[in-house]
C-alpha cells in the first residue's frame, strides 16, 4: 500500500477509478464498456476541472483511493489544466461519440449525469455565503472492495492538516444521496440539501435503481482539529519518499 500525491499522468488511472466506483453494470440491459468509459470520463473531467492538491492510494499498481481538492490561493497550479475537458452540457454531450447512439436507460442516466452537475453549480451559487472561499473536496472515493479497511481516514485526516497548514481549514463538498454519504454523516459535518429527483420526475426503472427521494447535499466544516489528525498518513507519506 502506497500512498503518493496526486500527478497529471495518473489521469488514465483515475478515469478506470472513476468507472469502478461509478458503474452501472446493474442498469443497463445491455452492458456498452464504451458507453460505461465515457460516462467516468465525463464525470471525472467536471470533478478535476479545478484540482489543485490531491493525494492517492496505490495496490499493485491500481489507484484503490483518491482525494482531489481545491484550496483557494494554493501554491500549485492546477494539475490537469491541460487537459481537453469535456463540458458537461446536453448540446456537446450529444456530440461525443460515446453518446450518439443510446437506449432509453442509457439516455436516462446521461441525463442524469449532466443533472447532477447542473444542481452541484446552482447549489453552489444559491449557497456562495456557506462555500465562498472554503477548500472544496472535488473527488473523495475508495473502491467497494477496498472499504472498511481505514482508507478514507487516511486521505481525509491528512487533507484536514494540510489545508490548517495552507491557513484554509474551512472546506466543503458536494454529493447525493445516490451516493456512500454516510462517512460525512459520521463525521459531523453540517450540510444544506435539496431534492433533485422524486418519484414523480424520474421514470419507474430509474427509481428503483435509485435512492428516491434524491437529494443534493453540500457538506461544510472546518478542520481545526488536530487531535483527529493521527499521524498515519504523515507516516506512510514519509516511509514512501525514503
Amino acid at each position: 500500500m502506497k500512498v503518493r500525491k496526486v500527478e497529471k499522468k495518473d489521469y488514465n488511472q483515475l478515469v478506470l477509478h472513476a468507472k469502478n466506483v461509478i458503474n452501472y453494470y446493474d442498469f443497463f440491459d445491455n452492458y456498452n464498456d464504451e458507453l460505461n468509459t465515457g460516462l467516468a470520463t465525463f464525470l471525472l473531467n467536471n470533478m478535476i476541472r479545478n484540482v489543485n492538491y490531491g493525494y492517492v492510494i496505490e495496490y499493485n499498481g491500481l489507484i484503490v483511493g483518491v482525494l482531489l481538492a481545491s484550496i483557494p490561493d494554493y501554491k500549485h497550479q492546477n494539475i490537469f489544466s491541460d487537459q481537453d475537458l469535456i463540458d458537461l452540457n446536453v448540446e456537446e454531450a450529444d456530440n461525443i461519440n460515446f453518446f450518439k447512439t443510446l437506449d432509453d436507460n442509457q439516455e436516462e442516466i446521461k441525463n442524469l449525469e449532466i443533472y447532477t452537475n447542473q444542481v452541484y453549480y446552482e447549489m453552489f451559487q444559491k449557497y456562495s455565503d456557506i462555500v465562498s472561499n472554503r477548500s472544496e473536496i472535488l473527488m473523495f472515493s475508495i473502491l467497494p472492495k477496498h472499504r472498511g479497511r481505514g482508507l478514507s481516514d487516511i486521505l481525509y485526516n491528512k487533507f484536514k492538516f494540510d489545508i490548517i497548514e495552507y491557513g484554509y481549514p474551512d472546506f466543503c463538498l458536494f454529493t447525493t444521496t445516490n451516493c456512500d454519504y454516510g462517512y460525512y454523516e459520521h463525521k459531523k459535518l453540517q450540510f444544506v440539501k435539496e431534492i433533485m429527483y422524486d418519484s414523480s420526475n424520474v421514470n419507474e426503472e430509474l427509481a428503483k435503481f435509485l435512492s428516491i427521494p434524491m437529494f443534493g447535499i453540500i457538506y461544510y466544516g472546518n478542520a481545526n482539529a488536530p487531535k483527529e489528525y493521527d499521524g498515519v498518513a504523515e507516516e506512510i507519506i514519509e516511509e514512501n519518499n525514503q
